[in-house]
């Protein structure tokens, strides 16, 4: 017989003859703990999932009140509208600036990427390349050497 087949056979054996794990014994009484302590917390502090029926649909139609009130409202006609202007003409200027200082480094670091990064990246995939192959070759090498194994 094949020495590789007859030690699988003889681990296979040895391995199903082990008794099953047991978890700890302190494992069961921590987590139906763990579970009465989230039962006891109120309604409100539990998951939405979790809540009364009734509270669940109330929520939901709050949503889609405010959801809906938010899109087909008339702003412009509430008082303090044109705050919500001012603040969105604010909020405008600042991301116009950061997009132009973006637009500023990028300017600045493109031709320094082309000059110094890219072509040293060039290079070391490159020489990553080559180590690579030599790892493999030496790996065949060294496999044919220990296995004496010969081509066909």
């Amino acid at each position: 017989m094949n020495p590789e087949q007859d030690l699988e056979k003889w681990m296979d054996r040895e391995l199903r003859s082990l008794p099953a794990p047991r978890a700890p014994e302190t494992l069961a009484p921590r987590v139906m703990a763990a579970i009465a302590a989230r039962a006891a917390l109120p309604w409100y502090r539990q998951t939405w999932f979790e809540w009364p029926r009734g509270w669940q649909t109330a929520s939901a139609v709050v949503a889609a009140l405010l959801l809906a009130a938010w899109v087909f409202a008339p702003w412009q006609t509430l008082p303090g509208a044109e705050s919500l202007a001012n603040i969105g003409g604010q909020l405008n200027a600042i991301l116009a600036s950061a997009g132009d200082a973006l637009d500023r480094a990028t300017q600045i670091a493109l031709p320094l990427w082309n000059v110094l990064v890219r072509q040293f990246l060039i290079y070391a995939t490159a020489a990553a390349a080559m180590l690579v192959a030599a790892v493999i070759a030496l790996g065949g090498a060294a496999r044919q050497i220990i296995l004496k194994e010969t081509q066909p």
